[in-house]
């Protein structure tokens, strides 16, 4: 049985290694997180209560690579405040967003094989799409032929609108079979019995959709500006931490326990979903890309097609509907 080792940074809750494990069990492989890398207090205890044996490298900025295990595939959600469109949009220049180059650091250490890199959708139109110009340079410069694409959760068995950019590379040698052609069945229909509304305020005319606005990490409530909430009866409450992480693709209550048994408040909970990778989409592109790494690319179509379908998302009352309240529409990304 191949296994394959990895490093993941800005980890959060485990969302790539969930993704990852899942992808490699479905295929008869053994996949190995080497460490990992996250800073934030309540996402590390999260992440320790779920992984216990993977040893917390910290501050990404104060890695010591001569220190690190050697592995083949880097991943990491770098920040994405920097570029997002509810940001300021300091792009590579900023603070949290300029942690990219952080990641190339460890590339030009290291060299893995591969990496798989994910962030918002505004990432490519950052600084009029310099940014992202400037992020493929720098891989190309580093020995790296990428590939990307933009996905969205809700094709992935997910009831949630979340684009994202998904960027693949490996380490040039030869011509690689593509990994981000994802095409498949349209999965808006697992929200059973619940219609999907967006209101510009409360009291106008509702839009309906067949999606949730994306989760975002400031997610706090039904008081309008994007956010997804349920209706119940003639009151709209919020999504619970559940249903946070049942669009996100986690299983039930992942966040509600630290690493002692400590519980998480839902503040917490709620900004942790909202900075998670969606599961379900990880998953089916590790499929592709373990299928690639295996030499058996033949079923890399059957196996994506596959990861569009899956059980239905279910929320805490089947009677109950969906709705995304904003002043300004439901946003790109976030």
């Amino acid at each position: 049985m191949q296994k394959i080792k990895y490093f993941s940074t800005f980890s959060g809750i485990g969302g790539f290694e969930l993704g990852i494990d899942n992808a490699a069990t479905e295929l008869g492989l053994t996949a190995e997180c080497v460490g990992f890398s996250e800073v934030d207090k309540f996402a590390t205890s999260v992440y320790q209560r779920h992984f216990p044996n993977t040893r917390n490298y910290g501050d990404i900025t104060k890695i010591n690579t001569n220190k690190l295990p050697d592995f083949d595939l880097l991943v990491g959600g770098f920040p994405c405040q920097d570029v997002s469109i509810i940001g300021k949009r300091a792009g590579l220049a900023g603070e949290r967003t300029g942690l990219f180059y952080e990641l190339a650091r460890i590339l030009r250490a290291k060299q893995p094989k591969y990496f798989v890199f994910e962030n918002v959708k505004g990432l490519l139109s950052s600084n009029k799409g310099e940014d992202f110009s400037k992020i493929l340079q720098v891989l190309d410069e580093l020995g790296y032929s990428v590939q990307w694409g933009v996905l969205d959760a809700q094709y992935f068995r997910s009831p949630q609108h979340r684009e994202r950019v998904v960027i693949v590379g490996f380490l040039r040698s030869k011509c690689q079979p593509q990994v981000l052609s994802i095409k498949g069945e349209n999965s808006k229909t697992i929200l059973v019995n619940s219609p999907v509304v967006s209101y510009a305020k409360r009291r106008t005319k509702a839009i309906r959709h067949d999606y949730i606005n994306t989760i975002t990490a400031s997610y706090h409530g039904v008081n309008g500006d994007g956010a997804p909430g349920i209706i119940e009866g003639d009151k709209a409450r919020r999504l619970t931490p559940v249903e946070c992480e049942r669009c996100q693709m986690f299983p039930d209550n992942w966040t509600k326990l630290g690493k002692d048994g400590e519980t998480i408040s839902d503040s917490q909970r709620y900004r942790m979903c909202g900075n998670a990778v969606c599961v379900s989409m990880m998953r089916a592109v590790f499929l592709a890309l373990f299928e690639v790494i295996c030499n058996e690319g033949q079923g890399i179509a059957a196996k994506l097609n596959e990861a569009q379908n899956g059980p239905s998302v279910e929320f805490s009352q089947q009677n109950s509907k969906v709705v995304n309240l904003s002043n300004r529409g439901a946003p790109e990304d976030a």
